[in-house]
């Protein structure tokens, strides 16, 4: 392999780290630098019963019912079960040929797609199982010989390399995906901004607000509020938030509905660096609507202090700022039966007055709760 196309090929084992898709660019590289028209790649855990993999070469349809047959019945591996992270191996150094082609495997995969020497390279393996490249091609070609073996030696750091920048890139992924979804769970509306003050993130209570339009909105710019000189204000705010050592600051929005003016609260989201980050979340904005009353599901409720389906649903009604001759007509119950499943209720939550319990349950529809 010449420099130039080993530098093509090292581009592409890096293509991968970023972008998954590129695998089957990537196997078919390994393949005609090796000469092998079957290139197939699979992680797997450990005792092998979840795999993913694909495959070129081959049809995709084939490729996958062979994994279902033999991922687990692999008469090569059984050989073999013991890899090492960067090992390299060729098939023949396993399994002999003439055992090879007895196998069902061979038979039902091998031989229909002329695939006879292979070369195995273990990327990585541990406690959470292994990923590895399988290279092959026609008994005619005869068996790898050192300069192939010393080409795939040369990948294997690379390839490696690759593999842990990918784990890290997904850790990355799924730890930014997490914070969002608990994000959403929050009753509060919350969004992210960059540091020129674009939206980079709102949770569903932010959202359903902006599209509501009463008070704050969101441009292509940045945030609007209700009037320019509120838009200034509110982007004055959020500018010194975002500048570096930005500090919180507050403001009220007036709403075009004449409902309670929105208050607002930025702050700065601290140790991102400006260029290594740009584009990211720098601006944490959270929005109180003084309005807006957030409901406690009856079953946290029932779980939180053994209440019953009665008191619970007592309880939501009280939160929700019924009086008790509603909350008795409603349900069918006289005021006398109300007012005592009001007594556990009060009795169940430690509180003495029903002041008490509304500050308790206040308190506790601030936190995330499904539905």
């Amino acid at each position: 392999m010449n420099e130039d196309a080993l530098a093509a090929t090292i581009d592409a084992i890096y293509d991968v780290a970023t972008a998954p898709e590129h695998w089957p660019a990537l196997l078919r590289r390994i393949g005609d630098d090796l000469g092998c028209h079957f290139g197939g790649m699979v992680a797997t855990n450990r005792d092998r019963s979840r795999y993913t993999g694909l495959a070129v070469g081959v049809e995709r349809a084939a490729h996958q019912a062979f994994l279902r047959r033999f991922h687990q019945a692999n008469p090569i591996r059984q050989a073999a079960p013991h890899r090492a992270a960067g090992e390299i191996i060729e098939s023949a150094a396993i399994i002999p040929r003439a055992v090879l082609e007895r196998t069902a495997m061979y038979q039902a995969f091998f031989r229909p797609h002329d695939m006879g020497p292979t070369l195995g390279l273990t990327i990585w393996c541990g406690d959470a199982g292994a990923q590895t490249i399988s290279l092959s091609r026609s008994w005619a070609k005869g068996a790898f010989d050192a300069h192939e073996h010393r080409r795939a030696q040369a990948l294997m750091p690379h390839l490696r390399r690759m593999a842990l920048v990918a784990r890290h890139l997904r850790g990355a992924d799924l730890m930014a995906r997490s914070a969002f979804a608990a994000l959403d769970a929050v009753p509060q509306a919350t969004l992210l901004l960059d540091r020129a003050g674009r939206l980079v993130h709102a949770n569903a209570a932010a959202d359903a607000l902006l599209r509501g339009g009463d008070g704050l909105t969101a441009t292509r710019n940045g945030l609007a509020a209700a009037t320019a000189a509120a838009t200034r204000r509110l982007g004055a705010t959020i500018g010194a938030a975002g500048r570096a050592g930005g500090i919180a600051g507050t403001l009220r929005l007036p709403r075009p509905s004449g409902r309670p003016a929105l208050a607002l609260v930025a702050m700065p989201m601290r140790g991102l660096d400006d260029f290594l980050f740009a584009g990211h979340p720098a601006v944490l904005v959270c929005v109180a609507d003084p309005a807006a009353r957030f409901a406690v599901p009856a079953r946290t409720l029932a779980m939180l202090f053994g209440l019953t389906a009665a008191e619970a649903d007592l309880a939501t009604a009280v939160l929700a700022g019924q009086e008790l001759k509603a909350i008795a007509a409603a349900s069918g119950r006289s005021v006398n039966t109300v007012r005592n499943l009001l007594a556990r209720l009060m009795a169940k939550t430690d509180t003495h007055r029903q002041s008490e319990l509304l500050r308790v349950l206040d308190r506790l529809s601030q936190l995330p709760h499904d539905g």
